[in-house]
């Protein structure tokens, strides 16, 4: 009598078709490294096992990574975890983005967007206001987190993703309402500004109008700024100006404007 085939167990079983252990043992393994160290390598963050982290691979498998214990590090989940972050700055410099994100959803949070143009003292204003835990969602600082380089010391090539994660960003206060926000961006023009407020419906919103020369000043003045930057941060405050005396068009979508000082 022939014995019919016996179903073959899958408690072992792991699809390894793009280099990444499954299955039974690659979740032993998942607790093996989060037990020998459960602090987010990037932030120092203390993560929750088991849904608090990622096992992110430190040479991602596509640069030619192993999937072996020693390229595997423990990377705090979430929209805005450091996973998020490293995922996005290994991202491609032509990823498709939405300078104007037209899906945002109005914020549930404690959130102010402060307008301005450059040297207009933003940045300053924030720092003055804000609170250790608040979250600061500022184009530039953003870049700067995702290069690794100081702040305007980012090349153009990291624009999109550093909008990209300024998106998700911006998504992510929609869902927590427990929390203060603000966004930085330089709201170029009465229409730049009301898309901003009309889409993310903040709190509160602050337009800060330095006088031109003073921005121009400033922006001359400030070391971290080489001097491209410089140049071009100038050409946007002068812009900025024009637009709001009504002498220039805004940076509503369409526009090809109001992109925070960065060329497009």
């Amino acid at each position: 009598m022939r014995k019919s085939a016996q179903p073959t167990s899958t408690a072992h079983r792991f699809d390894n078709s793009d280099g990444r252990l499954r299955g039974e043992a690659g979740k032993r393994r998942r607790l093996r490294i989060w037990a020998q160290e459960p602090h987010c390598k990037a932030c120092g963050k203390l993560t929750d096992y088991p849904e608090g982290f990622e096992l992110d691979h430190r040479v991602p498998l596509s640069q030619g990574g192993t999937d072996t214990d020693g390229n595997l590090q423990v990377l705090c989940s979430g929209s805005l975890g450091c996973h998020a972050k490293k995922t996005v700055s290994e991202g491609h410099s032509d990823i498709a983005v939405s300078f104007f994100p037209d899906w945002l959803e109005p914020a549930a949070c404690n959130l102010t967007i402060v307008f301005g143009p450059p040297g207009s003292g933003k940045s300053r204003y924030v720092q003055d206001n804000s609170q250790a835990d608040d979250l600061v969602i500022d184009l530039d600082l953003i870049a700067a987190d995702l290069s690794g380089l100081p702040i305007y010391q980012s090349p153009e090539t990291w624009l999109r993703r550093a909008v990209h994660m300024r998106n998700r960003m911006l998504s992510s206060l929609s869902r927590e309402p427990n929390r203060r926000a603000w966004f930085i961006t330089t709201g170029q023009g009465e229409a730049d500004r009301k898309w901003w407020i009309t889409k993310l419906q903040p709190t509160a919103s602050v337009v800060l109008d330095a006088p031109e020369a003073e921005c121009i000043a400033r922006v001359k003045a400030d070391t971290r700024r080489p001097p491209e930057v410089k140049k071009r941060h100038i050409k946007i405050i002068k812009r900025w100006w024009l637009a709001q005396l009504g002498l220039a068009s805004g940076g509503a979508p369409g526009s090809g404007i109001g992109r925070d000082g960065w060329p497009v």
